[in-house]
């Protein structure tokens, strides 16, 4: 019987095992893929919901009416979409709907 050797990876040429793929030669993927950190996901997340129940596509009157919507008097160069109301506390600053309307108001592109 002969030995054959072992297959190599084809990003860095060690020998291939699961131990090398999982802990060692994870860069060359995540270069390849590029994914969202999980902070770039949530924000997406939440503005894709505001946006659906915006648009209507999420049937929820209730959530739709906890939204406030910034109505301008007159001309100002903010660009804010939402109004926000003040909480001193965390947790009340990451109520979902209020925590969505921040998002909007800080993501530029949203307006």
């Amino acid at each position: 019987m002969t030995k054959e050797e072992p297959p190599q990876c084809l990003n860095c040429g060690f020998n291939l095992t699961v131990k090398h793929l999982i802990t060692e030669c994870t860069k060359p993927v995540m270069n390849n893929l590029k994914p969202l950190s999980l902070a770039d996901r949530r924000i997406e997340a939440n503005l894709a919901v505001l946006h659906k129940l915006i648009d209507g596509r999420v049937d929820a009157p209730f959530l739709l009416s906890l939204i406030n919507f910034k109505v301008p008097t007159h001309f100002t160069r903010s660009n804010s979409s939402f109004v926000v109301p003040f909480h001193s506390t965390n947790y009340g600053k990451n109520n979902p709907i209020h925590r969505m309307m921040r998002i909007c108001n800080e993501h530029l592109g949203f307006s």
